[in-house]
C-alpha cells in the first residue's frame, strides 16, 4: 500500500497494548462534547504529521460505539458515475462560487479519477474554466492553489501529470491511475479513510463490520478501498 497510506507499526502495538492494559471506565462525557471531541478526532486524521494522526486513531479507538456511530455519519465508499463527476467539474468552471466550492470540497474525497480516465482528464485540464480548480483537486491543495501566474502542466511518462504553478508549485507530480493515487503525491481524505478503517477494524463490533463492509464496495483500486477489503480479511480469520 502507498507509503502515505500505510498506518503505523506504533499505531497498531498502542492499540493492541490497550486491549492488554484495561483501565477504569472514565465517565461519560456529554453529547456536545462527544461531539466536539470526535470532530477534533476526525480533522486530525486529515495530518501529515503521523503523531498527530496516532493520537487521533487512538482517541476514536477509546471510544469505540461513540466512534462507530460518528464514523458511520462520515465515511462513504468510494463511487463515483462518470456523469456526476463530470457535472462537478462543470460547477468547478461555473459562475456560482458556491456551487463551485461544493464541487471541489465533494473532488476532495470522491477524487475525479475514480471515473474519469487519462484522455477525460487532459481534456477537462486544456484551458478551460474548471482546469485550475481541477489541477488544485489533482494536487490536494486548496482551491485556489493553483491561481498563480505561469500556470501549467504535462505528464512526463503517462503515469503522473506534472504541475507547476509559479513559485507556489514546482514540479508536483501526481498519478493518473487511481491504483498509484497515494504513491506519487498525497491525498489527505484517503489517508484519513485509512486511519478511520483501522479503528473500525479495532472496534471489532457489527456495526464497526458493516461500514468495513460498505466501504470494501469502492472503487476496487482506491486504497481505503483496499484497506476495508484486508480489514475484513483479517476480522474473518
Amino acid at each position: 500500500m502507498p507509503r502515505h497510506f500505510v498506518i503505523p507499526m506504533a499505531i497498531m502495538l498502542l492499540l493492541a497494548a490497550t486491549t492488554k492494559t484495561p483501565t477504569a471506565p472514565a465517565p461519560k462525557p456529554s453529547a456536545e462534547r462527544m461531539r466536539k471531541e470526535m470532530d477534533a478526532a476526525w480533522a486530525d486524521l486529515l495530518s501529515a504529521d503521523e503523531l498527530t494522526a496516532a493520537r487521533a486513531v487512538l482517541r476514536l479507538a477509546a471510544a469505540r460505539e461513540d466512534a462507530v456511530e460518528y464514523l458511520k455519519k462520515k465515511m462513504r465508499p468510494l463511487k463515483l458515475s462518470k456523469g456526476h463527476a463530470t457535472r462537478l467539474i462543470a460547477d468547478l468552471g461555473g459562475i456560482e462560487e458556491k456551487a463551485a466550492r461544493a464541487a471541489f470540497e465533494e473532488f476532495g474525497y470522491l477524487d475525479p479519477r475514480l471515473a474519469l480516465g487519462d484522455e477525460e482528464l487532459r481534456d477537462a485540464m486544456l484551458d478551460k474554466p474548471a482546469s485550475r480548480r481541477l489541477s488544485a483537486v489533482l494536487c490536494d491543495l486548496p482551491i485556489d492553489g493553483m491561481s498563480g501566474e505561469k500556470w501549467h502542466w504535462y505528464s512526463p511518462d503517462n503515469k503522473v501529470y506534472r504541475f507547476n504553478c509559479g513559485e507556489a508549485v514546482s514540479n508536483r507530480d501526481v498519478a493518473i491511475s487511481v491504483a498509484l493515487i497515494g504513491t506519487v503525491g498525497r491525498k489527505a481524505t484517503w489517508a484519513r479513510a485509512i486511519r478511520a478503517v483501522a479503528v473500525l477494524e479495532y472496534v471489532d463490533t457489527p456495526k464497526a463490520r458493516a461500514i468495513l463492509d460498505e466501504m470494501a464496495t469502492g472503487h476496487p483500486d482506491a486504497a481505503p478501498t483496499k484497506a476495508a477489503r484486508l480489514a475484513r480479511g483479517r476480522l474473518q480469520k
